[in-house]
């Protein structure tokens, strides 16, 4: 509320002021989107040195996307639920944190009661799937009074090729539910990724979804890729669910 009153001011003022007050908001803005981002780190190294969730007040989420814009190490994913709450988690490295060595941090970030907001800070050295996942969400939902999360979650990764689609498979294997939504990954990508690995695969109608089992290091994953938007044919985006099979075929032949 109190962004919003101070942009309308702004405009109102940015006729008499030949634009001037415009810019003074952005700067102050800027100023102190910051200072919460200086806050927010402060709150990630507490939380791993203490290895108890902190919380800060009066954050924006703009705030908590300059953290992982300036310092994440792969894309941030999201999860959004029913009641307002945003739950954010990548892994960050900073030159004056953990040593400059990679970390994981998640926020969770709750809409405004009364007069302030509040964001939650769970951090763990190294990569952590417990801050990197959504497997205690569900407790602390309710721990927070505030709704469960609604659907999968989702990340922004880009795949250039083959390594980085096996990369998503992982990813989704990983998740506490085993499925990712992948918002810039096309259907057409994950069929001509199949293609070109010759793996065993079962093609739904319509172009729905495709299952198939493929081998990344030592381990076999099932795989179930579908798509969010069927209508769109080969150009729609993908949900990926995967599954840790077990040993690789290669192994297993390799054992015999």
């Amino acid at each position: 509320m109190f962004y919003l009153v101070s942009l309308l001011a702004a405009v109102l003022l940015a006729i008499p002021t030949w634009g001037c007050s415009l810019i003074v908001f952005f700067f102050v803005k800027n100023w102190f989107d910051n200072r919460a981002m200086s806050s927010l780190l402060g709150a990630a190294v507490m939380a791993m040195r203490n290895e108890v969730s902190e919380e800060r007040y009066h954050i924006n989420r703009a705030a908590i996307e300059k953290v992982f814009n300036r310092f994440a190490v792969e894309p941030r994913q999201i999860v959004n639920t029913d009641g307002g709450t945003t739950f954010y988690w990548s892994v960050l490295q900073h030159p004056m944190i953990h040593g400059g060595r990679e970390f994981s941090v998640r926020f969770v970030y709750t809409p405004r009661d009364g007069t302030r907001n509040t964001v939650f800070i769970k951090a763990a050295p190294g990569r952590d799937l417990s801050v990197l996942s959504v497997d205690d969400i569900a407790s602390l939902a309710s721990g927070l009074g505030i709704s469960a999360p609604m659907g999968n979650p989702v990340s922004h990764a880009r795949a250039t090729d083959d390594k980085d689609i096996k990369q998503m498979i992982l990813q989704a294997a990983q998740s506490s539910s085993r499925e990712i939504d992948f918002p810039n990954l096309r259907y057409g990508d994950v069929g001509d990724f199949v293609s070109r690995d010759e793996l065993g695969v079962e093609y739904f109608p319509g172009y729905s979804r495709m299952r198939f089992w493929v081998d990344i290091g030592e381990y076999s994953y099932s795989v179930v890729a579908t798509n969010l938007n069927p209508t769109a044919e080969d150009a729609g985006s993908v949900s990926i669910w995967s599954k840790q099979d077990g040993p690789a075929e290669g192994l297993n032949v390799a054992s015999r």
